[in-house]
């Protein structure tokens, strides 16, 4: 009448009793490694993921100034006959020294530019001398704008101008060159004209543009390092 319940019932009716705590006959150790593990799993791929995304934007980065940068200009000597077309395969040129000739003739331009003095010339000759200037001839260029005073005389008198004639270049002694000139200057408000002699020593190398833009701005790649001007007098 008053027995008691079996033991292992009295234990099964507690543990399927539906207000028990949750895991409270469960095991603890498997729920937290589910609960926890999954969610570190799931942290370490991310952190993969973003390693992997990182990697690809800085690659895309890099790609993106490479092909922004300029294109690298690689000469070819292609023999073309008029009548048959190409005569021979193009020969990738990784060399070219322009003859004496041309030399000669760019000097004697970089060197009409500088002497120059015309209101409307004068800014873009100068800019174009510039750029065929390095090292010390940018300074010293510089110092002959100043000891000219150019850009003075100009503002005072717009009228001003200097024509240089170039009489000879020489290019015997390798990355030397004398340039002789005489220069005639002449102003609106002043009768007759000034002409005076000139020696400029000039040092200079020759570096083969390598991207478009050298090309377009220094096509023959001649740079003046260095410029030594010598005024042998008036012409009377």
């Amino acid at each position: 009448m008053f027995s008691r319940k079996p033991k292992d019932k009295q234990d099964l009716s507690l543990s399927t009793h539906s207000e028990r705590p949750p895991g409270m006959y469960e095991d603890a150790s498997q729920r937290f490694s589910e609960i926890y593990g999954s969610s570190m799993v799931n942290g370490q791929r991310m952190f993969i993921l973003a390693v992997i995304a990182m990697g690809l934007v800085v690659a895309t980065v890099f790609a993106f100034f490479q092909s922004a940068s300029d294109n690298v200009a690689q000469p070819w000597l292609v023999e073309v006959n008029p009548e048959t077309g190409l005569v021979d395969r193009p020969v990738r040129i990784t060399s070219v020294r322009p003859s004496d000739a041309v030399i000669k003739a760019e000097l004697a331009r970089w060197a009409t530019k500088v002497f120059t003095i015309d209101k409307v010339l004068t800014p873009d000759y100068f800019r174009d001398a510039i750029v065929m200037s390095r090292g010390l001839a940018i300074s010293q260029f510089s110092e002959f704008r100043v000891s000219q005073d150019i850009v003075a005389r100009m503002v005072q008198d717009p009228t001003i101008q200097r024509t240089p004639t170039i009489t000879s270049v020489d290019v015997s002694q390798s990355g030397v060159a004398f340039v002789f000139l005489t220069t005639r200057e002449a102003r609106a408000n002043i009768s007759g004209a000034e002409t005076t002699r000139y020696r400029l020593t000039l040092k200079y190398e020759i570096s083969p543009p390598k991207t478009e833009r050298e090309i377009l701005n220094n096509p023959l790649g001649l740079f003046v390092t260095s410029m030594n001007v010598s005024e042998e007098g008036a012409v009377r």
